[in-house]
């Protein structure tokens, strides 16, 4: 027994050791498979096989053995305080279990608590701080390595199709990746200068060039946030070791050790502040290879508080809106500019930062258990500092340099899963410190002390275990349920083969029944095969009939099933809308009336969305209710102003009823809204020709062309209007080009035909041709 109680102490600290060199570079080398699935993934596994191994170890042993902290206490009121908040707002799954890749989930954070209590457990007295440093610097090594080599062989290391974009990492976020390199140049810049740590020249010389490369590929990510923490980090670091040197008065460091000691910080420290100030400029002279253009979007501080105001009102205030419901939230109360910009359909699942995005969701519940998690860190940092050994305070002073770059960079930004871990593993190595250096009591005694107490600590820890082992499983097979979601999108975008692709969606349903996302995607590949079977030419009529009648239902029969499944996604509703739309023209009965009512549903979800607005417009025009479309249409421009399709949706209907001034007003205003949109000065050009102003018509044309030349619809426009003004040459100038992009066009062949050989009094159809 006692053997086997060491290989599961030796099992639970080698996942955790495991997860610091592992985590960082975890992929899956397929194209549905997403950097999220595959870290998530390995997070589930090693820390659910680490909880486990320690139970079991507690139990063997006898013996319970906890640290005392503040700290793991607040660790454990933030999943307490997410499942009270999910409970108390309709325990949903989405705010349960999510997709699985989500941070904001109650699972998602159950697993960080325990980090923080293994972490105690694993990293306890100099030689595992040591240890942990060492290790997490070996990660760091082989994301460089990868990051290199994807930068001189983009083309080869593609692993699948997992990584095509030059901004690619394989930490998460291009902006995760600088994050991740900054925390390793210190680490490693740390123990450079540790005047009490020595090491072998090879090692020093190993981690000069890891500092050297770190600093690198910083300059190629360039993130200011990352800049100004190094910076700081740095900075405090040379004031650390220059106020232990002279108060230390140590003879065995000399002037010149000291020197050699601060070096690497002095060059973080003038790197950092260099680039924090001229980065940009430093950045745009790079060679184009290095030169890698990175856009994150995310909400501003300013937007998130508006989410914040709104949603922490009332009732709400307590326990928000439920974990992991930011994109809910951010449909419901998203400031009004948002729908001006390019990122007006955006669906942000967070907000400005992570630890802002949970206070906005799961309440004030969620801002106590977080004010007192990062108090506790400060109490603990101050606590370990405080001890008065010149041998262990600069490894303690990397550890909490650490966590605070990571906690702050965490407020202020919403970074991904391997450094969300990395901050609560850290935080647990914190509150080991504290139990090996006495800072911190622990709570130690034998299961067998009392039989009460021995049988009830025995049935948790085996509830322990066993809730463990269920919610591990749990997970995973919500990961692989959402990768083979991925998988049928991506066999479909590359094969067009609808059932091959439906192949995949069914895997995904048989593995978990509860993906609202694979019963939208079902539903959407639904719609696919109706228009396949509707524009079929097959002489078995009858086959055919039941085909689509099938499709149908099983196509509806999804849609009812996501919204049932998650009501408050207003993608659910827009999508059965869809498939309801899709029978309104073949005049099914109730058709109207059900994608009617699924559109209203979006817009309750989502109330600041034009989109299902204009939809319901397009749903009007197909009963003939041009008034009920004009309203709609008017509602969504009420949202958004520059909505360039209701523009010229509502141009149209003004065309219709012979109000064409505004009719050319919306178009006008059109392609103010999108001047760079080609589509809109096709649009424009198109009613223009129709009104007879061939002049102005042919301008708008021809700025189309010049937006997209290979517009064949624009130039076949741009020939009508040159006939019609006479100009025979440009005109069959433009019909030429048109059957170049569209060989064998029967109309435009006959287009240049009747310029070629003119009859009497005779001019092109106006007819328009189609791509």
């Amino acid at each position: 027994m006692q053997r086997l109680g060491y290989y599961l102490e030796r099992i639970y600290r080698l996942m955790f050791i495991g997860l610091l060199v592992l985590l960082p570079v975890a992929f899956l080398p397929v194209p549905w498979a997403t950097l999220p699935h595959a870290k998530v993934g390995l997070l589930v596994i090693f820390t659910g096989i680490g909880i486990v191994a320690f139970v079991l170890a507690r139990f063997l042993e006898g013996n319970l053995s906890l640290p005392k902290s503040w700290v793991v206490f607040a660790a454990i009121l933030l999943p307490v305080a997410y499942l009270i908040s999910a409970v108390a707002t309709g325990a949903s799954r989405s705010s349960l279990l999510g997709g699985g890749i989500e941070p904001h989930t109650v699972a998602i954070m159950f697993l960080w608590a325990a980090v923080v209590i293994l972490g105690a457990m694993v990293f306890r007295g100099r030689a595992e701080l040591l240890r942990m440093q060492y290790t997490f610097l070996i990660g760091s090594g082989l994301v460089l390595l990868f990051q290199f080599a994807r930068l001189f062989f983009p083309d080869a290391l593609t692993f699948g199709g997992s990584f095509t974009s030059p901004s690619a990492s394989i930490v998460g976020s291009w902006h995760d990746l600088g994050i991740f390199l900054g925390l390793a140049a210190f680490f490693a810049a740390a123990l450079l200068g540790n005047p009490v740590h020595s090491m072998s020249e090879r090692t020093r010389w190993l981690l000069r060039i890891l500092v050297l490369a770190a600093i690198v590929m910083l300059i190629i990510v360039n993130t200011f946030d990352v800049w100004v923490g190094l910076g700081i980090l740095s900075v405090l670091s040379l004031a650390y070791l220059t106020i232990r040197w002279i108060r230390a008065a140590d003879p065995m460091q000399t002037t010149g050790t000291f020197s050699f000691n601060v070096l690497p910080f002095i060059a973080l420290a003038v790197v950092s502040i260099l680039f924090a100030v001229y980065g940009a400029q430093i950045h745009n002279m790079l060679p184009q290879r290095l030169n890698i253009a990175y856009v994150e979007v995310r909400p501003s501080w300013v937007g998130t508080f508006a989410i914040a105001s709104q949603t922490l009102e009332g009732k709400n205030a307590l326990f928000g809106s439920g974990p992991n419901t930011f994109i809910r939230q951010w449909g419901l109360y998203k400031p009004a500019g948002v729908n001006e910009t390019a990122f007006w359909n955006a669906d942000f699942t967070q907000g400005v930062g992570f630890i802002p995005t949970s206070i906005v969701t799961v309440g004030l519940l969620a801002a106590l258990a977080w004010i007192l998690f990062l108090l506790s860190i400060v109490y603990e940092s101050v606590a370990a500092l405080l001890k008065r050994s010149l041998e262990v305070q600069p490894f303690v002073a990397v550890l909490v340099g650490a966590i605070a770059y990571l906690w702050v960079l965490s407020t202020v930004y919403a970074p991904g899963i391997t450094l969300l871990t990395f901050a609560f593993l850290f935080t647990g190595a914190l509150v080991g410190w504290g139990m090996y250096a006495g800072s911190m009591p622990s709570y130690q005694r034998p299961i067998s002390e009392t039989p009460r107490f021995g049988f009830v600590w025995s049935v948790f820890l085996i509830v322990i275990a066993l809730s463990t082992c269920i919610v591990s499983a749990i997970m995973i097979r919500t990961l692989i349920s959402d990768m083979y979601v991925n998988r049928s999108i991506v066999i479909y975008n590359q094969t067009q083969n609808i059932q091959t692709a439906q192949g995949s969606l069914d895997t995904a349903l048989k593995i978990d029944s509860g993906n609202d996302r694979a019963n939208r995607a079902a539903l959407e590949l639904g719609i696919l095969q109706i228009a396949s079977l509707a524009a079929s030419t097959s002489p078995d009529v009858e086959q055919l009939r039941a085909d689509l009648a099938a499709t149908v239902s099983a196509a509806i029969q999804h849609g009812l099933t996501a919204v049932a499944q998650d009501g408050g996604n207003y993608q659910n509703w827009f999508s059965l809308a869809r498939v309801y739309e899709q029978l309104v023209g073949a005049q099914v009965q109730g058709a109207y009336e059900n994608a009617e009512k699924a559109y209203q549903s979006a817009i309750k979800a989502n109330p600041t969305n034009p989109l299902p607005y204009f939809r319901l417009a397009q749903l009007a025009v197909a009963k003939n209710d041009l008034q009920g479309s004009e309203n709609y249409l008017r509602q969504a421009l009420a949202l958004k102003p520059n909505f360039a399709e209701a523009l010229f949706m509502l141009a149209q209907l003004e065309y219709s009823k012979g109000n064409y001034d505004a009719a050319f007003a919306a178009l006008q205003a059109t392609v103010l809204a999108v001047p760079q949109e080609p589509v809109a000065w096709f649009q424009l050009g198109t009613l223009l020709y129709q009104g007879g102003k061939y002049q102005d018509a042919a301008m708008a044309l021809k700025q189309a062309v010049a937006l997209n030349s290979n517009y064949a619809n624009a130039i076949y426009m741009l020939g009508l209007t040159d006939a019609a003004l006479g100009e025979k040459d440009d005109a069959l100038a433009s019909f030429r080009k048109v059957l170049e992009l569209n060989p064998g066009n029967a109309q435009v062949e006959a287009a240049i035909n009747t310029l070629e050989n003119p009859p009497a009094t005779t001019t092109p159809a106006t007819t328009k041709k189609k791509k």
